[in-house]
C-alpha cells in the first residue's frame, strides 16, 4: 500500500503533527491486515515521475491524505492506471470524500476504510484535463487564487476575508458571454460564473451541495442568471415564502458532452477541484463513466476484509 500526504495541508504545526500520527495509525491498521505501507510526500515538481516509480503488480491501493486538489493530482499522475484510492480528508472542502460517505474527521475515515468496499466513480474532463468534482469558470477561479495567497493564515482570518473578497468581486466582475452547446440544443447566456459538475447536485441549496450519485454518467451545468430587477423582487418573495428552488436563480442542464464557447475570449482561468488552470476556449467537456476505483466504507453489518476486497478488484 502507498500513502501520499500533502506537506502543505493543515493550518498549524499541530495539524501537521496530526498528519504524522495519522500516517502511523494507517501503517498499524494495515499491518493487522497483512499489508505493508510506503509513503511519499506530494511535491508538484516531480510528482508524476515519483508516483509512476511506485506502480507495479504488488501495489494494492493508494491512500491520499489531503483534499480534492491532492486527490486530483494523484489521478492525473496515475495516467489511467486503475489503482483504488482511499481518501483521508485533510483539505479545505473535502467535497469528494464527503460525497463518498466518508466522515470529515480523517481518523474516523481511516477506521471505516479498514472495512471497505470497492466502488467505481465517473471522471469529468475539460479540454483533456480531468476533474472529480467540478470545473468552475468566472468569479470562483479568482477567489481560489485569492484563497491560495492566504493559505498560511488561520481559517478564522481567512474565511471572513474570502467572504468580503467574494462580495467585492461579484459587484465588479463582468458578465461572461457564453454559448452553451449540449447534445440537443444551443443556448446563449450572460453570467458571472458557470459551474460544470461531475454528476448532479441535490436540489437543496447549501454552501456545498451534495451529489447523490457519482456514477450516473452525467455532467451538470449550473450558471447564475443575469436577473432583472423585477426578477430579483420575485425571487425575494419566493425566498421569504420558502417556495423556491435552485432553478429560480440558476440555469441548469445535464448532458454527457458540453461545449462552451466564449466569443472574444482567448484564454481564461478555470478552477478544477480547487486548483487553478488556464485554458483556451472553447471548453470541451466530456465524462468517462465508472473510470476511477475508490474505497468507501462498507455497510455497517458487513465483515469485508481489506486485503481480500482488494485482491478481488479487476486489473
Amino acid at each position: 500500500m502507498l500513502a501520499i500526504f500533502n506537506p502543505t495541508a493543515g493550518d498549524t504545526p499541530a495539524a501537521r503533527d496530526a498528519q504524522t500520527a495519522l500516517l502511523e495509525h494507517l501503517r498499524m491498521g494495515l499491518t493487522t491486515h497483512g499489508l505493508e505501507l510506503e509513503h511519499m510526500a506530494f511535491e508538484p515538481m516531480h510528482f508524476r515521475q515519483a508516483l509512476q516509480a511506485h506502480l507495479g503488480d504488488d501495489l494494492r491501493a493508494i491512500f491520499v491524505l489531503g483534499g480534492d486538489g491532492t486527490v486530483l493530482a494523484v489521478v492525473e499522475a496515475l495516467k489511467g492506471a486503475q489503482v483504488p484510492l482511499g481518501i483521508l480528508p485533510r483539505g479545505t472542502m473535502n467535497w469528494l470524500a464527503r460525497d463518498l460517505g466518508l466522515p470529515p474527521d480523517p481518523e474516523q475515515a481511516l477506521a471505516e476504510l479498514m472495512n471497505p468496499v470497492l466502488r467505481w466513480i465517473d471522471l469529468g474532463r475539460v479540454n483533456g484535463h480531468p476533474f472529480l468534482c467540478a470545473c468552475m469558470v468566472g468569479v470562483a477561479a479568482l477567489l481560489a487564487r485569492y484563497r491560495e495567497q492566504r493559505r498560511q493564515q488561520s481559517r478564522w482570518r481567512r474565511w471572513p476575508a474570502l467572504l468580503v473578497k467574494a462580495l467585492r468581486l461579484w459587484g465588479r466582475y463582468p458578465h461572461l458571454r457564453l454559448h452553451l452547446v449540449t447534445e440537443d440544443k444551443t443556448q446563449r447566456l450572460c453570467s458571472r460564473t458557470l459551474v460544470v459538475v461531475n454528476n448532479r447536485l441535490e436540489p437543496a441549496f447549501n454552501v456545498l451541495p451534495a451529489r447523490p450519485r457519482l456514477d450516473e454518467g452525467l455532467l451538470a451545468l449550473y450558471a447564475m442568471r443575469r436577473a432583472t430587477l423585477k426578477r430579483l423582487r420575485s425571487l425575494l418573495a419566493r425566498l421569504m415564502s420558502g417556495a423556491w428552488s435552485m432553478e429560480d436563480v440558476l440555469l441548469t442542464e445535464t448532458s454527457t458532452t458540453v461545449r462552451i464557447e466564449l466569443p472574444g475570449t482567448t484564454s481564461l482561468p478555470v478552477l478544477l477541484d480547487g486548483e487553478i488552470r488556464r485554458l483556451n476556449p472553447p471548453l470541451n467537456f466530456n465524462i468517462e463513466a465508472s473510470a476511477i476505483p475508490v474505497l468507501v466504507p462498507a455497510a455497517p453489518n458487513s465483515t469485508n476484509h481489506l486485503k481480500n476486497d482488494l485482491n478481488a478488484r479487476p486489473h
